[in-house]
C-alpha cells in the first residue's frame, strides 16, 4: 500500500480498504452511498493491489470527472505517479457535420482530414501520443467542445482544423489508469480500443462504477425496426436518387418506395394491436415471430435492389469489386466520398437493411440468451432484437479477462444482490462489502 500521508479519509474508508485488501478473491462488490468516498476508496484499493493497469468504467462521460479529479489529487500529493487516459466517445470529437440523426459519426478517422495523425505537417509519432496523454491529465474530461480544447492545449494550429481523438486511443497503452464509459470495455465492437493496448500487462483491476446500470447495455446493442424507420428509409431512397443519378442502377424507385410504405402501414397496424395495453417505455415478447418474419422479409425484398447496391459500394470501398462494377458505381462512390449529406443518406439506408436482416436471421436461427420483443415508446412502436441479460453482451470479453486473472471491483450505492450480480451480470463474486456510514463523521488526517 502506498503512503497515505496528508490524505483526509473517513474511518469507514480505512475499514473498507482493510476488508478488501486482506481477503482472498478476485471479484469483490462494494456498496457505499453517494458522497461517502467510494471513488477514492476504489482507487486506493487499486494502488494497494499494485496492479499494472486500472480500468475505471462509468455509465456516462460526465461521471468520468470523479475518478479524474481523485486521481489527479493522488498524483499531486505524491501517492502515485501513474498517468491517466480518459475516453470520451468518437461522437464528442467529430465535427457536427459528420454526425447523423442517430448521433453517430458517418466517417472513419482514417479518411477524416481533421485527423491530427494524418496531417503531413504533424505526423502520428509517439511525441503527439504522449502529448495527448499529458493533456488528458490536465483537461476535465467533461469540458465542452473537447476536440478544439485538446487541439489548442497540444499546440495544434489552428485548433479547429485538428482532431486528437485517434491520438487519445493510442495513448491508452501508456496510461496507468484508463477511465471511460462502459462500452469501451464491455461492447465487443468497441472493446478492442482498450484490450489491444493492454494485452501485454500481467495484472489488471477493472472497477465498474454504479454496476446496477449494466442492465442498460442490452438496449445499447439492440437492433430495432419500426414503421417509422421503414417510412424514413423510403424517403431516404428518394433523397439519394435526387442527389445521385440512379438510372444506371436500374432501380424501380416508385415500386421500392411504395412497397416500403405499405409494409410500414401493415407493421404499424399489427404492432399497435399487440401493444394497445402496453405502457410507454415497456416491452413484451413478440406474439408471433413468424408473422414478423414474413413482414420483414417483404421489407427486405423491397430493399433488395438497394441492399445489393450498398453491398457493391462496400465491396468497392474495400477493393473487392471487378472493373465493370467499379465503372458503374464510380459516380456514386465519388458522391459518397465527397458529399457528407449523401454519405448520411447512404448510411441510413444501409443500417435499416442490416437491422432487418439481423432480426430475420435470428428468427430463422435463434441464439441462446437473445429474444425478439415488441416495444412501445411515446411516439412509436417497433420490433427489437436484444439480449435477455446484460452478461450476454460481454460474455466473451469477460471470459478473456477471467483467463488473465483480471480482478474486478463492482461498486454501487444501490448494489444488487449477489445472486442477481452472478445471474444477470455474469460475475462470480467472492466477497460483498457493505458500508452505510454516518456522513457527518469527521475525517481522519494521516500525517505520517
Amino acid at each position: 500500500m502506498p503512503s497515505l500521508k496528508g490524505l483526509n479519509l473517513y474511518p469507514w474508508q480505512y475499514e473498507v480498504l482493510g476488508e478488501l485488501l486482506n481477503r482472498d478473491g478476485r471479484v469483490f462488490a462494494l456498496s457505499m452511498p453517494t458522497g461517502s468516498g467510494k471513488t477514492l476508496t476504489a482507487l486506493l484499493y487499486a494502488l494497494g493491489l499494485g496492479v499494472d493497469r486500472v480500468i475505471y468504467l462509468t455509465r456516462t462521460i460526465n461521471e468520468e470527472r470523479a475518478p479524474w479529479n481523485e486521481w489527479g489529487r493522488l498524483v499531486r500529493m505524491g501517492v502515485t505517479r501513474g498517468r491517466i487516459a480518459t475516453l470520451h466517445g468518437k461522437a464528442r470529437f467529430c465535427p457536427e457535420v459528420y454526425i447523423d440523426e442517430d448521433g453517430e459519426p458517418v466517417i472513419q478517422c482514417s479518411e477524416c482530414w481533421y485527423n491530427a495523425g494524418k496531417s503531413d505537417t504533424v505526423g502520428f509519432g509517439d511525441f503527439l501520443v504522449h502529448e495527448a496523454l499529458n493533456i488528458m491529465g490536465i483537461i476535465d474530461p467533461t469540458v465542452p467542445n473537447i476536440r478544439v480544447s485538446y487541439s489548442r492545449a497540444m499546440g495544434l494550429k489552428p485548433p479547429e482544423a485538428y482532431c486528437a481523438y485517434p491520438l487519445t486511443l493510442q495513448a491508452v497503452g501508456y496510461a496507468r489508469l484508463i477511465v471511460g464509459p462502459y462500452p469501451y470495455l464491455l461492447l465487443p465492437q468497441i472493446a478492442g480500443v482498450i484490450l489491444d493496448k493492454i494485452e501485454d500487462f500481467e495484472s489488471m483491476l477493472v472497477i465498474i462504477d454504479e454496476v446496477h446500470n449494466l442492465d442498460g447495455l442490452t438496449d445499447l446493442v439492440s437492433t430495432r425496426v419500426s414503421p417509422g424507420r421503414l417510412e424514413s428509409t423510403a424517403e431516404a431512397i428518394i433523397k439519394l436518387c435526387s442527389k445521385v443519378d440512379c438510372e444506371p442502377f436500374n432501380l424501380d424507385l416508385d415500386n421500392i418506395v411504395s412497397a416500403l410504405k405499405a409494409i410500414a402501414d401493415d407493421l404499424s397496424i399489427i404492432l399497435n394491436d399487440w401493444t394497445k395495453e402496453l405502457d410507454v417505455g415497456s416491452t413484451i415478447h413478440a406474439k408471433d415471430p413468424v408473422l414478423i418474419k414474413g413482414i420483414l422479409n417483404n421489407a427486405y425484398d423491397a430493399l433488395k435492389p438497394i441492399v445489393n447496391l450498398v453491398r457493391d459500394i462496400a465491396g468497392l470501398l474495400m477493393g473487392k469489386i471487378d472493373d465493370t462494377t467499379r465503372d458503374r458505381l464510380r459516380r456514386i462512390i465519388i458522391m459518397i466520398s465527397e458529399d457528407i449529406e449523401v454519405r448520411k443518406i447512404y448510411n441510413k439506408i444501409s443500417k435499416t437493411a442490416v437491422a432487418i436482416d439481423k432480426i430475420i436471421q435470428y428468427i430463422d436461427k435463434p441464439s441462446t440468451g437473445w429474444g425478439v420483443y415488441v416495444y412501445r415508446e411515446k411516439r412509436t412502436v417497433g420490433i427489437m432484437l436484444r439480449p435477455l441479460l446484460a452478461k450476454e453482451v460481454y460474455k466473451d470479453i469477460l471470459n478473456t479477462l477471467n483467463k488473465r486473472n483480471t480482478r474486478f471491483l463492482l461498486m454501487s450505492g444501490t448494489l444488487p444482490s449477489k445472486r442477481y450480480i452472478e445471474h444477470v451480470y455474469g460475475f462470480k463474486v467472492d466477497k460483498i462489502v457493505v458500508k452505510n456510514p454516518r456522513l457527518g463523521a469527521i475525517k481522519v488526517r494521516i500525517d505520517a
